[in-house]
């Protein structure tokens, strides 16, 4: 069953790629699209839990402060990452967010304490060199001419969008963890609070900053991107507690998975074009993913 939610994991991951891109060409407002996002996923967890006469007071504390922390994260990170894959090729940029995988693997070795195998330790390190080098093939194309050329910034706002996404995923295994239980209130709670939070202060956010964008490709980019991320996300604690599957083994597999089948979709559908680091980079993290899905 674990394989199974990774499944569903993994095609979110990949599909929310490209409406983040489609977001960028209709010029979507950034602040306006995340707001979208969170009142999306809010409607979203509200129906099911109506439907399922969910009594959101049974859940743990824990969660609701995990959520309002994830939230917070997530105001930022999403109008930054957008800012990244404004600048850059999508295969590129996604890859390096996706290989952020890594160091929420190694966190979760911290605490809850999982213990990867020496496959899994190789394969953490393959990620890490995958990411050197794609970023010395954005370094190597920004010096050259022609239209692969990353604009300025790319690297700022690349970094930025690595580690909040590690941080993302890491909230997700302490949610889990803190859990006493597998009641669904629990993931519902998490993700709720999360959503509410970065809803309604990307909404704040995006009336008070009155940063240009359309409005109307905000809320229907927002709308589906939304919905992919609360099913990523749900279907990730999923995993994490039901399916048992390691954070370790869990965010190489539909991060790093996600990465191949964008990069794979970018090359055919976008024309993009990596350069030899690229391409060994897409290759080294490849390998990275297969190691540590034999190290399950």
């Amino acid at each position: 069953m674990g394989y199974a939610y990774m499944l569903v994991v993994l095609s979110a991951w990949t599909a929310i790629a490209f409406v983040y891109r489609w977001a960028e060409r209709t010029q979507a407002n950034r602040f306006l699209m995340t707001a979208a996002m969170g009142l999306a996923g809010t409607f979203w967890i509200l129906l099911y839990a109506l439907w399922a006469g969910i009594d959101f007071r049974g859940a743990h504390a824990s969660q609701v402060i995990l959520g309002c922390g994830l939230g917070l994260t997530v105001i930022w990170s999403i109008p930054v990452f957008l800012a990244a894959v404004a600048r850059g090729d999508l295969s590129i940029t996604w890859t390096v967010l996706t290989l952020s995988f890594a160091l929420a693997s190694l966190m979760v070795t911290i605490y809850p304490g999982e213990r990867p195998t020496a496959t899994g330790v190789a394969g953490l390190l393959l990620a890490v060199g995958a990411v050197t080098l794609l970023g010395f093939d954005m370094a190597e194309r920004h010096r050259a001419p022609g239209p692969g050329k990353p604009r300025k910034g790319w690297g700022l706002f690349m970094s930025l969008s690595f580690l909040s996404n590690a941080l993302s995923l890491y909230a997700y295994s302490l949610a889990a963890e803190l859990q006493p239980d597998n009641a669904p209130v629990h993931k519902l709670t998490f993700l709720l609070t999360t959503y509410v939070v970065y809803g309604i202060g990307s909404l704040l956010l995006g009336f008070l900053v009155r940063r240009p964008g359309s409005v109307k490709a905000a809320f229907l980019t927002g709308s589906v991107a939304g919905t992919l991320l609360l099913t990523g996300g749900l279907f990730t604690l999923e995993a994490l507690t039901v399916g048992n599957v390691p954070g370790y083994v869990l965010y190489p597999i539909t991060s790093g998975g996600s990465n191949v089948v964008v990069v794979v979709l970018s090359v055919i559908l976008l024309k993009e074009r990596p350069g030899r680091f690229g391409w060994t980079g897409i290759v080294v993290g490849l390998a990275a993913l297969v190691l540590l899905g034999l190290s399950a």
